[in-house]
């Protein structure tokens, strides 16, 4: 168990799906948290499959957004501002690591494809008195706000958008470079939130019933790793976990 300062309850837990323990791969999600003073910062990331090792983008996307929004939140305090800003900074030092890590123009779709092609949810909670709460991300999941579920798009022939398009010509790689703008999924005042939920798409094979309890069984709060374990049971005993699952719970404590 985590406390933030106003007191919201932080839970997080990652496990590997059914089909990448079959093909011995990796996990390819990622989870960052970060709790300052008045600033809660969640973030999971979805490495793409089709790539040998995406979840290196994964975890470096998720350290340098818990890493740098509370810098570029001190900058505006308008959400569609915020947002962009946060994608724009991601995808201008991953793009420069990937040129880095190409060495060559020629290399740099192949490593884009395997390494930074990623989909993303943040969640942001400012504490202070008179604080906003913001969802947004880039891609698939699942995003519950109050218990209020909302399960994301994965887009056409389960494609979703990348921000690693960003770094190529789209002749090189499929997708939309004009489109690869974040979608803000909820913001409101921060004193209005009981619980927030952001998760990969491994979580879409959760009932609702499922998602309820870990949103609001008292056993979650209790307890640090019981959201890990009983995601691991979920995975591994009950095998309902095709994919790769990763979830983040902040819930206020009552």
């Amino acid at each position: 168990m985590t406390l933030s300062p106003d007191r919201f309850v932080i839970g997080a837990g990652s496990v590997v799906g059914r089909e990448h323990v079959r093909l011995h791969r990796n996990n390819q999600d990622a989870v960052g948290l970060r709790i300052d003073r008045e600033l809660v910062v969640a973030a999971v990331a979805d490495g793409c499959s089709s790539g040998r090792s995406n979840e290196v983008g994964a975890k470096l996307a998720v350290e340098l957004l818990v890493a740098r929004i509370p810098a570029l939140r001190r900058a505006t305090d308008d959400d569609e501002r915020l947002v962009a800003a946060v994608v724009d900074d991601l995808a201008v030092r991953l793009g420069v690591l990937a040129h880095e890590v190409a060495s060559s123009p020629e290399r740099l779709p192949s490593i884009v494809r395997d390494h930074f092609l990623f989909t993303f949810l943040v969640a942001i909670i400012d504490t202070s008195r008179d604080g906003r709460a913001i969802v947004f991300g880039l891609g698939d999941g699942v995003v519950a706000v109050n218990g209020a579920t909302t399960i994301l798009d994965p887009g056409v022939a389960n494609a979703p958008r990348y921000l690693g398009y960003r770094f190529v010509e789209t002749a090189s790689l499929e997708g939309e470079p004009a489109a690869l703008e974040a979608t803000i999924h909820h913001r409101g005042q921060s004193r209005a939130i009981e619980s927030i939920l952001i998760a990969t798409d491994g979580a879409i094979d959760l009932d609702e019933a499922e998602l309820s309890s870990l949103q609001r069984d008292r056993r979650y709060l209790l307890n640090a790793s019981l959201l890990h374990k009983r995601l691991v049971v979920l995975s591994e005993v009950e095998r309902r976990l095709r994919d790769d699952t990763s979830v983040v719970v902040l819930r206020r404590e009552s």
